[in-house]
């Protein structure tokens, strides 16, 4: 399973809709080559969406984290990271944000 939280409603929902298609073609293309070699592994893409408002963050990254994520894609805003990044340290959750600039 790989989690994303993206931001596709909102003020930055623009970014959020093009960082969905581009997980989904990378879902499409890495299981078809894992078929193709007859690896018996699959990618499975659930996305949760922030609503652009780092609000929305921490319950978001805590019902991912309930459903077995320990690497999650996203929050996209430094305000979002730093308001998640209590509890993903805590947990031992990895996260990757692709569009935050502050150094937390």
């Amino acid at each position: 399973m790989v989690e994303a939280i993206l931001q596709y409603t909102g003020s930055l929902s623009a970014m959020g809709k093009s960082v969905k298609i581009a997980l989904e073609k990378a879902e499409f293309d890495l299981n078809k080559h894992f078929q193709d070699i007859h690896f018996l592994l699959n990618f499975n893409l659930l996305i949760a969406d922030s609503k652009t408002n780092p609000k929305e963050s921490p319950n978001i990254i805590k019902k991912l984290h309930e459903n077995g994520a320990n690497i999650i894609l996203g929050p996209a805003t430094s305000t979002a990271v730093s308001a998640v990044k209590g509890y993903a340290n805590a947990n031992n959750i990895i996260f990757i944000s692709y569009a935050s600039t502050s150094l937390l």
